[in-house]
């Protein structure tokens, strides 16, 4: 199992709900707290993300809230960010578990369609 890092902001609800998901999932974390303005653009523009949380797995870029929300619902976050084989359900029983640079650049891809690039 990789290294799962969730960067958060001080009062980020958001950041506070993703932490949830991850302990309810039995994903082990370890949480940094940015609060000065200029780290929390830094770390942002270096994972091309847009808001906080930001989730990295062995410093790779996994996404945010809405990217883990959606890994969650579909039953695929433990398989994501543990290795584990995802669930099947009769509902996408046949769609694959990407890989990790997949996941990775779908959270880019759709980074970028929120900022309008």
């Amino acid at each position: 199992m990789g290294q799962v890092v969730v960067y958060r902001r001080p009062g980020c609800m958001f950041c506070e709900q993703v932490e949830e998901i991850l302990t309810e999932n039995g994903i082990s974390f370890d949480s940094v707290e940015v609060k000065e303005r200029h780290e929390q653009e830094a770390i942002s523009r270096r994972h091309g993300a847009l808001a906080f949380p930001l989730v990295l797995l062995d410093e790779t870029y996994i996404g945010g809230f809405t990217h883990i929300v959606q890994l969650h619902s579909e039953g695929r976050l433990r398989a994501v960010l543990l290795g584990e084989k995802p669930k099947e359900s009769s509902k996408d029983s046949n769609m694959g578990l990407g890989s990790l640079s997949g996941y990775a650049a779908l959270g880019r891809l759709l980074n970028q369609r929120k900022s309008g690039d």
